[in-house]
């Protein structure tokens, strides 16, 4: 603790760091995370790398007495005094207490389906951690699953049970899932991560599946990209109960099965306090004026290296989508590696491209980041491009053989040019590739925004010019904001930003879900 009252925790641990940030945060206190990254240093002449250290400072929001005898408040109060008076200690060991007070969210329904919304935005991290420990401390069944693998994975590290594809939870064999009404699932609390992303045929074979007296819980968030399938079953199950709500049920004389106009009102809860970026987060004050529709960019940057303050989401301004794809390469190249050294250009930046084809698509984004981050390197040659040690990979498709899913990002270790295999790690696990399996990855220095949907990443830059009017939607740049946790720029021109957000129209589906549950 300094004499401002400033408590420091480093650990070599990013995950330790993090959990200790947001149990700050929980507890009311401001907590910020730095990090250095791998410092050198030489041991009997050897020279070694150390490890990352990541630092969480610690304040009270508001004025406290930190000491209380006056002789050492009077000592604090000597600028001088600030180094003499640091207390560094060791934390000899941590005793789990158990669940205490907290704020909860109460849910009864006779129905068993609940919904969350606005996941991305709140970052309810925290109360799916905490459900899932009450549950099974209840013996109860709980079973996670989400619509794609990468979701899925990022439910498991969430809540720290195991999770899976809905598809490989209903069993999907010859074009039939096994797990039915027939065959119902073995559970008795069915939590769907990023149900957003939930078409029409999905969510009624999920539902199929979930047995009587089961519990189940959506959630995700509406104003994302919608299912790549038909429908828009999170919104209409939200839009409905909110009907429901207003109008009240009717009662029926049918006394063994209530008619649709008595469906009981789906319990809904929305969050909308900010816990990730915080309140003031450029990010989240954004991605909140995007939802209402106000169509005037953040406040924007004529060059990448002429701001004086940087915010946690700039907006640069190119001509023309060569100086667009000019400004993406220098941010990655030259200005975030020197204004923000904790970052690294190939893991921890991400660039979401709108469209896969074009000057600043997906495509020819990966070519010349590639070209500039990692070009010293002979790779293998495929049919979608070049694979040289040090490249970023994405995983395409799920593969359970290997434990990869849809989304995963890895990176080349090795290649073998004479048996034409690549090595490949991900979260630590290496993965050998056989050349008829290049077609199962491709080049991640660039994906698109439909792709990411369900990840997040330290550092997102979105290309967006009025060239991409076809995709220029609300829900897309919206989806894309909030895929970043730390930072996000955007570059292209300030009128397809607002384009972006004056489209709404890919939210309205014609679905039929509605009159299914309510009546006509």
């Amino acid at each position: 603790m300094d004499h401002l009252g400033v408590v420091s925790f480093t650990t070599s641990s990013f995950q330790l760091a993090r959990d200790v940030q947001r149990l700050a945060w929980s507890l009311g206190a401001i907590a910020t995370l730095g990090a250095v990254k791998r410092p050198h240093f030489t041991h009997r002449g050897e020279r070694r790398a150390g490890l990352d250290a990541y630092t969480v400072f610690l304040q009270h929001p508001e004025p406290a007495t930190l000491f209380h005898l006056s002789r050492k408040r009077q000592r604090t109060e000597r600028p001088h005094a600030r180094r003499r008076l640091s207390l560094r200690l060791r934390i000899a060991s941590v005793t789990p207490l158990g669940p205490q007070e907290c704020v909860c969210i109460s849910l009864e329904s006779k129905s068993g389906l609940y919904v969350t919304d606005d996941y991305i935005v709140t970052h309810n991290t925290t109360i799916l951690r905490a459900l899932v420990d009450i549950l099974k401390a209840k013996k109860v069944r709980v079973t996670l699953a989400a619509p794609t693998g990468r979701a899925a994975q990022r439910l498991a590290g969430t809540t720290g049970g195991f999770a899976s594809t809905i598809h490989r939870l209903l069993k999907f064999e010859r074009g039939a899932f096994t797990v039915n009404e027939a065959h119902p699932l073995a559970t008795d609390f069915l939590i769907v991560d990023e149900a957003s992303m939930l078409d029409t045929r999905l969510a009624a074979a999920l539902l199929q599946a979930v047995p009587a007296r089961a519990h189940l819980l959506l959630v995700g968030d509406i104003d994302q990209l919608p299912s790549v399938g038909a429908g828009n079953v999170l919104k209409d199950l939200i839009a409905v109960s909110s009907e429901l709500v207003a109008s009240g049920p009717t009662p029926s004389p049918i006394a063994h099965r209530p008619s649709p106009a008595e469906a009981p009102a789906l319990p809904v809860t929305r969050l909308s306090f900010v816990y990730r970026q915080g309140k003031e987060s450029s990010i989240v004050t954004t991605a909140h004026a995007i939802n209402e529709g106000v169509a005037q960019p953040p406040p924007v940057l004529g060059e990448v290296g002429k701001a004086q303050t940087w915010s946690d989401l700039n907006f640069i301004a190119a001509t023309d989508a060569e100086d667009c794809l000019a400004k993406i390469v220098e941010l990655c190249t030259h200005f975030i590696p020197a204004h923000f050294k904790w970052f690294n250009p190939i893991t921890d930046v991400q660039v979401l491209a709108p469209m896969h084809k074009g000057t600043v698509g997906v495509g020819n984004l990966n070519t010349r980041l590639q070209a500039a981050l990692n070009p010293h390197q002979k790779g293998l040659r495929a049919v979608s491009g070049e694979y040289r040690p040090g490249d970023k990979l994405i995983q395409l498709r799920n593969n359970y053989d290997k434990g990869l899913f849809n989304g995963d990002i890895g990176r080349v270790v090795s290649t073998d040019l004479t048996k034409g295999t690549l090595i490949a790690d991900f979260d630590g696990e290496s993965h050998v590739f056989e050349r008829g399996e290049f077609g199962d990855v491709a080049l991640a220095y660039a994906i698109s925004i439909h792709k990411s949907q369900g990840s997040e990443y330290p550092v997102v830059i979105v290309p967006l010019l009025k060239a991409h009017f076809m995709m220029l939607q609300r829900n897309l740049v919206y989806t894309a904001i909030t895929r970043g946790k730390k930072k996000v720029f955007l570059v292209g021109e300030p009128a397809a930003y607002s384009m972006a957000v004056r489209n709404a129209e890919s939210k309205f589906r014609h679905t039929h879900l509605r009159q299914k549950i309510v009546g006509p």
